[in-house]
């Protein structure tokens, strides 16, 4: 009930104007004051000498017309100024200035439609006052307490309001109960039916408090408007109303502004009345059904919020229009065209003269305007501080700019320039592999491009942007070369026997052999090609190349080497080769320390055609063998290479030189088979493979502890 009696009391006290009278005379001594610093001989001179110049511009350019409304409205604001002047604010501010006046014509007009025919202000806001309490606290709180409006008998309203004004509960009820057993009894034994009475009388009680200070806040409003108004009008009649152009506008809207709030007062007061008028007139209808109508009346207090802003603004428009239309004529524009306003109305009043459409357009520009504001973001500390998620916003950007702010990361050559440089150098060498091919988009160039990239650090995906960028434009050849190289790299562990490039020229080869026999498409064969050669070339580059044995290619250790390479080795027997290969292993193991021969070793060395009957050292080392045949080497291939004075580290380079000798045939016979996928083209390829692999089978088989070591570190 609270709520509900402070909005009835607003309402009246609002409407009573008493508050006006706390700062009345304040402002009417501030007025006063004002007046009296531009109210002199030199501003009025300095105003009527423009206004005067204007007038003579005008005849001298053949406005006439023009100079003489400005003459008549100079001598009319002469005529006018010192009544206004006298006491600037009398008419506005005086018990019977503008805003009191409209506020009895409202209140006439109000109480006509009550059937009052001789109304006085005070009495008829006493009489609104009443109605609302009895409408929206009197008969609800019966209703509440007892279970229905106990007015309807004129003993029960006559003991209850006697008892409420005593303000003892005990004496109400008592009261009640002699004039109304039922009420009694409801309120002896509330039921849930109460409780929710009670919840709304609360939410109405809110609907007419906020009713009442929609009301008191354009009620105010326009009592402020009006001052404000005419404080400016000061200026204009002092000085501004004799100059021609906006200076004359500004006159002319404090004037009608401070005329309007007279009107804005009626009008208001006028609904007030005719909304009470209205709800009593409901009330007096519902025969006891408070609540319906409660309901009811709150809905209507919350239209009546709305309505009253759309009166307010159709004021407001309504003031500018004839505030501009005046202007127009006093500065000659009898007839304007529509839509322009005079000279001094501004942006303002042109938007209240007819952009009404754009209201909610400019609200939502002016928060936008205030939300990216350079003085909000200084207040908040945040950018766009406004928009959803800005705090998470700012937060990146704040790590963004620590991160970016430390030494050395910006900069020409900072960390942050360094860390992209990797991708230029894909794109570089994926562009060498595209000159070196003849062209972009084939095969060749999509797996050379691929090799390259992972030559300097990179990997198959990288090598997808870096092809792009260095204009490859066949994606789908891009697509299907990095799959190859992908599979071939995933397959190399079940490959490998020895070495691993080996073992992934094993892989790329048996990738071939898959897109050929299944009859894969021409793209999956090419980048299988392609694939396959960059592991051959992988193979022989890692080989190390020819490699340069003592006595050049007619030598005994390269004829050593070439005879056994010819000789086609096979990963089981004790052929040849086998036992050339045995032999290396025992030089190269530098623990087999006896390197002596024997009468024995000779002989099998004459028998495996290893002797040079021309050579003097053979014959020297003939004549110096041992007789007792008590060092008899293993084979006559390690009495040959002992009989040629080969070291372990000689015997080193002749195993590498067998190593290079299988990959470059390797990679020959690929070149061969990649620009022709004959089947004899494929054989010699899978021959080549198969050689070497037969030498890391015997090796690794023969669990060998010398040329192990030189397998194990290739």
């Amino acid at each position: 009930m609270v709520i509900v009696v402070t909005g009835i009391w607003l309402i009246g006290f609002v409407l009573s104007f008493r508050w006006m009278e706390l700062f009345s005379t304040p402002l009417r001594g501030m007025a006063k004051a004002f007046t009296e610093q531009l109210d002199i001989p030199i501003v009025l001179i300095t105003a009527v000498s423009i206004g005067a110049f204007v007038v003579a511009w005008f005849v001298l350019r053949g406005f006439h017309s023009r100079a003489v409304i400005q003459v008549v409205t100079m001598i009319g604001v002469a005529m006018l100024g010192p009544l206004f002047l006298a006491d600037p604010l009398g008419d506005v501010l005086a018990p019977d200035g503008w805003l009191s006046q409209g506020r009895d014509l409202g209140i006439s007009i109000a109480a006509g439609l009550n059937g009052d025919r001789t109304p006085q202000p005070t009495a008829v806001v006493a009489s609104m006052q009443e109605q609302l309490a009895d409408n929206f606290a009197r008969k609800p709180l019966q209703v509440w307490n007892f279970g229905h409006v106990i007015d309807d008998r004129s003993a029960c309203r006559t003991a209850w309001s006697n008892a409420m004004n005593v303000g003892d509960d005990d004496l109400v009820r008592t009261a009640v109960r002699s004039c109304d057993r039922e009420a009694y009894a409801a309120s002896e034994s509330p039921d849930p039916t109460q409780l929710g009475e009670g919840l709304l009388v609360l939410v109405t009680g809110a609907a007419l408090l906020a009713f009442a200070v929609a009301l008191a806040i354009s009620i105010v409003s326009s009592a402020a408007g009006s001052i404000f108004h005419g404080f400016q009008a000061i200026v204009g009649f002092a000085a501004g109303g004799y100059i021609y152009g906006p200076t004359q506008t500004f006159l002319v809207r404090n004037v009608v502004h401070s005329l309007f709030a007279a009107l804005r007062m009626a009008a208001q007061v006028i609904f007030l009345g005719v909304y009470v008028l209205f709800l009593g007139d409901i009330f007096r209808q519902a025969q006891g059904q408070v609540m319906t109508v409660f309901i009811m009346g709150t809905i209507l207090e919350i239209v009546a919020i709305s309505q009253l802003k759309r009166l307010n603004a159709s004021l407001d428009h309504g003031s500018e229009w004839v505030a501009n239309r005046f202007s127009q004529n006093l500065q000659g524009a009898t007839q304007p065209p529509v839509g322009r306003t005079a000279l001094g109305m501004g942006m303002v009043g042109a938007q209240r003269h007819g952009l009404h459409g754009l209201g909610l357009l400019a609200t939502v520009g002016a928060i936008n305007t205030v939300g990216n504001s350079l003085l909000l973001e200084q207040l908040t500390q945040r950018r766009n501080p406004a928009r959803p998620g800005s705090m998470l916003e700012n937060a990146a950007i704040k790590a963004t700019w620590e991160a970016q702010t430390r030494e050395g990361y910006m900069g020409s050559n900072g960390f942050l320039v360094q860390s992209y440089l990797n991708r230029q150098l894909y794109r570089n060498v994926a562009g060498y592999a595209a000159t070196e091919a003849g062209g972009a988009d084939t095969a060749e160039a999509v797996g050379s491009a691929i090799q390259n990239i992972v030559d300097v650090g990179g990997t198959p995906p990288d090598a997808n942007g870096a092809m792009l960028g260095a204009n490859y434009r066949d994606e789908a050849r891009i697509e299907r070369g990095i799959k190859s190289w992908q599979i071939v790299t995933n397959n190399v562990a079940d490959r490998k026997l020895g070495t691993e490039h080996l073992a992934r020229v094993v892989a790329a080869m048996a990738q071939v052999g898959f897109s050929l026999d299944r009859g894969g498409n021409a793209l999956d064969i090419d980048a299988d090609l392609a694939t396959l050669k960059e592991s051959a070339f992988q193979h022989v580059r890692a080989s190390g190349g020819e490699v340069a044995l003592r006595g050049g290619p007619d030598g005994f250790q390269q004829g050593f080497v070439r005879d056994y390479l010819e000789s086609r080795p096979s990963p089981t027997g004790e052929d040849r080769s086998y036992l050339r290969l045995r032999a290396l292993d025992w030089v190269v193991d530098e623990e087999n320390e006896e390197r002596g021969l024997s009468m024995k070793d000779i002989e099998n060395i004459r028998a495996a055609g290893l002797f040079d009957e021309s050579n003097p050292k053979h014959i020297a080392a003939s004549a110096d063998a041992d007789i007792t045949d008590n060092n008899v080497k293993d084979s006559a291939e390690i009495a040959a290479l002992l009989l040629n004075d080969v070291t372990p580290e000689e015997a080193r380079n002749m195993w590498a030189a067998i190593n290079s000798g299988h990959a470059k045939e390797i990679d020959d016979s690929v070149r061969e088979f990649v620009s022709d996928q004959s089947a004899a083209n494929r054989n010699a390829v899978e021959r080549a493979i198969g050689s070497q692999q037969a030498t890391e089978l015997r090796i690794a088989r023969g669990m060998w502890t010398g040329l192990g070591k030189l397998l194990g570190q290739s």
